[in-house]
């Protein structure tokens, strides 16, 4: 066993992408721009990260679904189980592409008018079309099969280990975040976030994280959504934040990379720029968490760090001069 395998999935995912940002050699963490990030922070903002999940209740992260712990447990893994690769809807040239949004309103809807599409025994069957039902899509989602897989994958294994309840299988981790993410791993191949690049073997764990996440924002961190090492979990690499880094002078591309940038070229999904954006994020992220502990005497969770840049990415989507990164994946 490595050293590296020794490690809980969390504490993986920050030894590995320190080890890609330490040699990335496209994408740079900018120490002072960091600095300078923290230090002009408004005095609203810092009590609002203080805060934690708290900070960041009023719906924009998290939905909601009238009915009890079950309920939202499923409700919060089927949206983080297909919550991945929006664009290809966008550069369709479509007058409205599927969104995160879309997702959440979409189950939380449906399941108001029939509670069973959040049972396990509905996933276990789900098809495109159903999907694409469910979320009252227009027409066919971008990669609806690869969606439903995974949602049948969510059905077949609370059927097979947690007696088809996501409530406990929550509760199987004993109000471990760290612990929740193996779980999820362990039973749900699709949350698999790993790529080998460059001889090395790098973790992500994008959606396991979100997941855990989302249900401590969702239930304010109380009941199934308390954990008392929250602090364990790293943001989520995903498309958005490299975006609001960039635009703070935090991350840095090299002119061959942000060309394909800026002209919407696809960046291969595993190639070394892509896991240089996403692992260069994660470490942006945890400076960020640094220097924030240094200046404000008190460690914030890297994860409502992300909430906090996901939320300003988003007021400027439609403004942002630079867009996203393109790459196919089932990951983010």
């Amino acid at each position: 066993m490595s050293s590296v395998d020794a490690l809980d999935p969390c504490a993986r995912v920050r030894a590995t992408c320190a080890k890609v940002a330490q040699r990335a050699r496209q994408v740079t963490v900018d120490a002072d721009a960091v600095a300078r990030f923290v230090d002009a922070l408004g005095d609203d903002d810092v009590a609002r990260l203080k805060r934690g999940c708290r900070g960041f209740d009023d719906g924009a992260h998290h939905g909601d679904v009238r009915g009890d712990d079950e309920a939202m447990a499923m409700f919060t893994l089927c949206v983080d189980a297909i919550n991945f690769c929006f664009w290809p809807d966008h550069d369709d040239g479509v007058e409205e592409g599927l969104e995160y949004e879309h997702l959440t309103r979409g189950w939380r809807n449906a399941h108001a008018g029939d509670w069973t599409v959040l049972t396990c025994e509905r996933l276990q069957t789900m098809s495109g079309p159903d999907l694409r039902a469910i979320l009252n899509w227009p027409r066919p989602l971008p990669d609806e099969e690869t969606r439903a897989r995974l949602i049948r994958e969510v059905g077949d294994g609370l059927a097979k280990s947690f007696g088809g309840s996501c409530a406990e299988f929550v509760r199987a981790a004993n109000g471990s975040a760290v612990r929740l993410v193996e779980l999820l791993l362990k039973h749900f191949p699709g949350f698999r976030d790993e790529v080998h690049a460059n001889g090395d073997d790098v973790f992500f764990y994008k959606r396991a994280q979100i997941f855990v996440g989302d249900l401590w924002g969702g239930f304010r961190g109380q009941g199934l959504g308390s954990f008392h090492d929250i602090e364990a979990l790293t943001m989520f690499a995903d498309y958005r934040v490299p975006v609001t880094l960039r635009e703070q002078g935090i991350l840095h591309y090299d002119d061959a990379l942000l060309t394909k940038i800026v002209n919407k070229e696809e960046i291969p999904a595993n190639s070394a720029e892509e896991v240089e954006i996403r692992a260069c994020t994660v470490m942006a992220v945890e400076a960020i968490r640094e220097s924030f502990a240094k200046k404000h005497g008190e460690r914030v969770s890297s994860i409502v760090i992300d909430w906090y840049l996901w939320e300003r990415g988003e007021g400027k989507r439609k403004t942002s001069v630079e867009p996203h990164h393109r790459t196919r994946t089932t990951f983010y």
